[in-house]
């Protein structure tokens, strides 16, 4: 598996949306989108970073990605209730 990265890095921008309209694919933020397996991962990597919190930062360098996609990923986390923000951390719920 890749990293998380954009659809359109990978698929045309209607072979993407149609991907996101069937469920092979998540839209995290405006043009952030993921496939389910790598949100499992993201999921994953969160919950590996510690009940004590984490950074954008601390989640960025675990994931290899950039802060562009790091920001969106730790909302989405927070919007599913998989962390909570508290500050600049993010603590695991």
């Amino acid at each position: 598996r890749g990293r998380p990265g954009r659809v359109r890095s990978t698929w045309s921008v209607g072979r993407g949306r149609l991907a996101i309209r069937t469920g092979r694919a998540v839209e995290i933020a405006n043009d952030v989108v993921f496939l389910p397996e790598q949100l499992e991962e993201i999921e994953a990597a969160a919950r590996t970073l510690g009940e004590t919190g984490f950074t954008v930062a601390d989640l960025r360098d675990r994931l290899g990605v950039s802060r562009r996609h790091a920001v969106p990923i730790v909302e989405w986390l927070d919007a599913t209730g998989v962390t909570k923000r508290s500050g600049d951390l993010r603590i695991l719920r």
